[in-house]
Formats: structure tokens, C-alpha cells, sequence
């Protein structure tokens, strides 16, 4: 209060500079890497990571001007391996192990996935051939000629669908022909399997050749059987020629084939010598 007698008042008021403003300013630092096949189309679903920073940012309470403490201390994002996906390889098997720091931008990488080249392998087929020998019941009748030739052909296999892709067999081959063997008393059907050509695609090749029992060997036989007449004296001298004659028969004989074991047939008919009368 004052009065009529109070002398003028006089006050000074002094500003004191507001302390700054100090925040803390947050930093995202993204790591994206994307899988492509080498036509661009997504390969796999890509990989993302983050890291954080914070900095202290003091701001003048007159001016505004901002003053930027450091980052908060460098992070890293981890390696990472490129996915496996069937028939295809990466350009980088992984993404190294990246440190970064507050002020750095965002990490972007590509990994492109190129079609493997197919799987060529080398196939192999066997084709036979058998030839057994028989005879007309079945039974075994010699050993049996067996002969195999090989081919080879390249198959390709698709990296991704496994698909096989076929090339061609290797040149045509042949089996030599085969001479049936010699079995004493039988004839084969087949005197020979003649020369045989066959392709990888052939299957493989049987024979059978039977023999059949010959027929027995018939011949003919022959005897004869002789009379004999002497005519001598009482002394024993020579009294008149001799009377000889003599008379033929005959019979079939057959011979088997295998064992040669004979069986005769029947001696022609009975014949007779006439009477002879002393001269």
C-alpha cells in the first residue's frame, strides 16, 4: 500500500533462461533381404530384422535450436542363411553378419535362386538270349546257350520337377548265330539260330529247339544154307562129284538210332532142297 506521502516504487524483475527440453529420439534400422528366381519371381518369403536406437535431444527453451547427443551403441543383425529350395542355387549362401550404428540407413539385399543344371546319369539294360534244347517230351536234351550284350543310354534329370529326359540307346548288336549240337540218333528242329539283331529297346530273345528221335535203320539181312552130297567108295575114294546146292533167305533188321540196339525181323519163307537121285 502507499500513501500520499511514499516516495515512488521502483522493482526489477529478473529473467532466469529456461533449462532445454530434452527428449529421447528413437531410431528404427530395418534389414530386408528378398529371394528371387532369376526371372524376379519370388522365391521365398523374405527375411526381415530390426534394431532400435535412442538419443538424447536437448532443445534451447529461447531458440529451439536442438542439440543431438550419440546414438546409443552400435547393434548387429545376425547371419542368415538362403533358404534351400529344391533344384535351385543361391547366388550367396547367406548374408553375413552386418553391425550397424544410429545413423545408419536401412539394409536391402537380393539373393537370385538359378535353376541347377540337370543331373545327367548313364543307364545301363541287358538284353539276353536263351536258347534251351529239348527233346519232344520236355526233357532237357543239352545245356543251354545263353549271350547277353549291354547297352547305355544318358538320362537328364530336371533339377526342379525331376522329370527324365531320355537319349538314344547305343548302336544296334547282334547274337551270333548258333549251330544246334549234334545228340547222336536225334534231329533238331532247328538246325541253327540264325544271327540275332536287337536295339536297346529289344527284350530278350528265347528259343527252344526240340529234337526228335530218328527212326531206326533198317537193313537186310542175308544166310544162305548149302547141301552138300559126297559119293565115295567103301574105302573112302571118290566114287562121283559132290551134289552141292544151296538155298537164300533174307530178314529185316532195325537198328535203333540211339542205343543201336538191333531187333530182327522174320527169316523169309521155309524153302525146301529136292531129292537127288544116285547117278
Amino acid at each position: 500500500m502507499v500513501k500520499g506521502s511514499s516516495d515512488d516504487l521502483s522493482f526489477k524483475v529478473i529473467y532466469t533462461k529456461n533449462a532445454p527440453t530434452v527428449t529421447t529420439e528413437t531410431k528404427t534400422v530395418n534389414e530386408n533381404i528378398d529371394y528371387v528366381f532369376a526371372n524376379g519371381d519370388k522365391a521365398a518369403d523374405s527375411h526381415t530384422a530390426a534394431v532400435k536406437f535412442t538419443r538424447q535431444v536437448s532443445t534451447d527453451a529461447v531458440t529451439g535450436e536442438k542439440t543431438y547427443g550419440d546414438w546409443s551403441a552400435d547393434q548387429s543383425f545376425d547371419a542368415v542363411k538362403s533358404p534351400n529350395i529344391k533344384g535351385y542355387t543361391p547366388d550367396q549362401a547367406q548374408i553375413d553378419k552386418q553391425v550397424v550404428k544410429g545413423s545408419s540407413d536401412d539394409l536391402s539385399f537380393k539373393v537370385i535362386y538359378t535353376k541347377n543344371a540337370p543331373t545327367v546319369t548313364t543307364e545301363t539294360k541287358t538284353v539276353n538270349e536263351n536258347i534251351d534244347y529239348v527233346f519232344a517230351n520236355g526233357d532237357k536234351a543239352a545245356d543251354s546257350h545263353t549271350a547277353a550284350v549291354k547297352f547305355t543310354r544318358q538320362v537328364s534329370t530336371d533339377a526342379v520337377t525331376g522329370e527324365k529326359t531320355y537319349g538314344d540307346w547305343s548302336a544296334d548288336q547282334s547274337f551270333d548265330a548258333v549251330k544246334s549240337p549234334n545228340i547222336k540218333g536225334y534231329t533238331p528242329d532247328q538246325a541253327q539260330i540264325d544271327k540275332q539283331v536287337v536295339k536297346g529297346s529289344s527284350d530278350d530273345l528265347s528259343f527252344k529247339v526240340i529234337y526228335t528221335k530218328n527212326a531206326p535203320t533198317v537193313t537186310t539181312e542175308t544166310k544162305t544154307v548149302n547141301e552138300n552130297i559126297d559119293y565115295v567108295f567103301a574105302n573112302g575114294d571118290k566114287a562121283a562129284d559132290s551134289h552141292t546146292a544151296a538155298v537164300k533167305f533174307t530178314r529185316q533188321v532195325s537198328t535203333d538210332a540211339v542205343t543201336g540196339e538191333k531187333s530182327y525181323g522174320d527169316w523169309s519163307a521155309d524153302q525146301s532142297f529136292d531129292a537127288v537121285k544116285e547117278s
